[in-house]
């Protein structure tokens, strides 16, 4: 199962290196703050992986990297998200989520999990689920408009679904291993397998989609 884990960090590499190359068909939109953030997980992949062995020489159990990109990614997916709503009220509600998702994090690693040497699953947990809820919020709205109408041809689609098709699934896993101390090898298959589905989803999207449908 290390081989998985492994295969995951050159997946999301794939995927950025990909989105990169495929840029000039979403420059002009809000797409391309995307792919900041496919590089964002690729070079967290790789960082966590040469601090732990290559600097900590796998003595101690660091969970920080991990949980800088838990906060970092979850807001940003607030907060693009939110650029892509209209609604007064939908982004009213997203501000909210993640205002209330920085203050549990905060509180939570004050007082519930170590930021350093745990992992923040209480905080993944309730950033998934604000996501999800957002991202719902954004499907409400265009299935309103006109748009729906072409929207599998836009970035948009296919980045929002890849999102969907990892976080959904993934989340009782996350769950159970919190609480039901699940893992093994099991659950390593599981988390390679949704990478794949999502950063496949993220690259049919910037090769699939046309740039009049990625404003």
């Amino acid at each position: 199962m290390e081989t998985l884990t492994i295969s995951i960090r050159y997946i999301a590499l794939l995927s950025a290196i990909i989105a990169t190359l495929a840029y000039g068909r979403y420059r002009q939109g809000k797409g391309r703050y995307f792919v900041y953030s496919i590089w964002f997980t690729a070079i967290t992949e790789f960082s966590y992986k040469i601090v732990y062995y290559q600097v900590l020489d796998a003595r101690y159990p660091i969970h920080f990297i991990v949980n800088t990109y838990t906060v970092i990614q979850f807001l940003f997916y607030f907060l693009w998200y939110r650029s892509l709503i209209t609604s007064i009220t939908y982004r009213n509600r997203i501000l909210f989520m993640a205002t209330l998702f920085l203050a549990f994090g905060i509180y939570n690693s004050l007082g519930l999990q170590d930021f350093i040497y745990e992992r923040q699953t209480y905080t993944y947990i309730i950033g998934t689920i604000f996501v999800i809820i957002t991202i719902y919020l954004y499907f409400v709205e265009v299935f309103k408009d006109d748009f729906i109408l072409h929207f599998q041809r836009s970035v948009y689609f296919w980045f929002s679904l890849g999102i969907l098709l990892f976080f959904i699934p993934f989340l009782p896993f996350m769950i159970a291993s919190e609480f039901f101390h699940y893992g093994g090898d099991l659950y390593s298959l599981v988390i390679f397998i949704l990478n794949v589905v999502m950063h496949s989803c993220f690259i049919t999207g910037v090769l699939w989609s046309r740039k009049r449908y990625n404003y």
